[in-house]
């Protein structure tokens, strides 16, 4: 007869409680949006070519489903972005995204390809897999996070663009610990980002313009020719305003710069 505090893992429940405590002490003190991340994904322990991502903000209404909104928060590595950038420029793609339909309403952990086979047979169901897949993901799982405070969701994702076996060997020792850790990641990381929002110091002129067209998805190129400026000099105005508001690249200092209402879209 199995124990009934034995877990799919394999862990106890002392040991499983044992994980969580960990997290509280590794994260404890990482109070920057930056570190706090980068100790999240150390606590994590992910194989090569693993990456972390991050977003939370959407309010949840029916103007979400209608018309999808950028997250407040954005926080993703180098091969994320890539993905990011393809998936939040057609809002198409992101209303029929069935894992977002799946973190609007619940909060049970999401392993993609589990889902991308049962959502094959809807109506582009299989074209919205392939834009995933060619772009060297090979596999992902996501945490819903939803947040009665605020009213708001968001998630916690571990994307995938090495050995898939090796990812799902990975995932199935973190599967029972990773929603209570992406949980208390989210709760730290919300409390202080509305503090670092709200002391944000007000960007120049040329920086809210700047990223105000990377908000409407010009590149640093198009950006220079609208502003008759070189797309080096974009650059420099879009570091200058990540660095003022602390974010990591260009998409989570455009985040941040909407929840601090600095651009006028």
């Amino acid at each position: 007869m199995v124990n009934m505090v034995e877990l799919r893992n394999g862990l106890s429940l002392e040991e499983e409680t044992v994980s969580i405590l960990e997290t509280v002490e590794q994260l404890e003190g990482h109070r920057e949006l930056t570190e706090r991340f980068a100790a999240f994904r150390t606590l994590l322990a992910l194989p090569p070519d693993v990456e972390l991502f991050y977003a939370f903000g959407s309010a949840r209404d029916g103007d979400d489903c209608q018309k999808p909104k950028q997250p407040r928060c954005l926080l993703l590595e180098p091969k994320t972005e890539m993905w990011w950038r393809d998936y939040s420029a057609d809002p198409w793609y992101r209303l029929r995204d069935p894992v977002r339909r799946v973190v609007r309403r619940g909060f049970q952990t999401i392993v993609w390809r589990d889902i991308a086979r049962r959502s094959r047979e809807e109506s582009n169901g299989e074209e919205l897999w392939r834009r995933v897949w060619n772009l060297g993901i090979q596999a992902g799982v996501t945490v819903p996070i939803h947040d009665a405070t605020c009213a708001m969701y968001g998630s916690v994702a571990v994307v995938s663009f090495g050995d898939r076996r090796e990812f799902e060997d990975w995932y199935a020792g973190a599967r029972d610990a990773l929603p209570a850790q992406a949980y208390y990641f989210h709760h730290g990381l919300a409390e202080d980002a509305e503090g670092r929002a709200q002391s944000a110091a007000a960007l120049s002129k040329r920086e809210c313009e700047c990223l105000t067209l990377v908000a409407k998805g010009a590149s640093s190129k198009e950006i220079a020719r609208q502003l008759d400026i070189s797309f080096r000099t974009v650059d420099l105005h879009i570091a200058r305003a990540a660095r003022r508001l602390s974010a990591r690249n260009r998409i989570e200092a455009v985040a941040l710069a909407l929840k601090c209402d600095l651009l006028a879209l």
